[in-house]
């Protein structure tokens, strides 16, 4: 009888911790202030963009750009697409390069939805 009440209060005790210590602090966290820019940041190509939010595919290369359709979304690549809500996507340009310090937690839907904090134009298009 002791044997499985020490068991059960085993599994509360990894259960409590992995919610109140582990869960809170990992990246993208919904926790997490909305004031908080990452530290790291997302580098890929501007494939899509509409009123007020850019698409941004990680992992794919200049040359796959060309006749990629941002509607298929069985074309994206396996690292991360994300759709970044901008204040203007009039400043920006399908086929940039560029790196996007996203703010907040962003939605783990795919493609993945956040807010941009900051954004640097890595490259230009020609």
């Amino acid at each position: 009888m002791k044997r499985w009440l020490y068991g059960a209060v085993l599994i509360v005790c990894m259960f409590l911790f992995a919610n109140f210590v582990i869960i809170p602090n990992l990246p993208g966290n919904a926790n997490m202030p909305e004031e908080d820019i990452w530290e790291q940041a997302i580098t890929g190509y501007i494939v899509d963009k509409e009123d007020e939010r850019i698409l941004v595919l990680e992992g794919i290369e200049k040359e796959q750009l060309k006749g990629f359709d941002p509607k298929k979304s069985d074309d994206y690549p396996v690292g991360g697409a994300y759709w970044f809500h901008v204040d203007s996507s009039q400043s920006y340009k399908v086929g940039q390069k560029v790196a996007v310090w996203p703010k907040g937690a962003i939605a783990e839907s795919y493609p993945a939805q956040g807010e941009a904090g900051r954004i640097n134009i890595i490259e230009d298009i020609e």
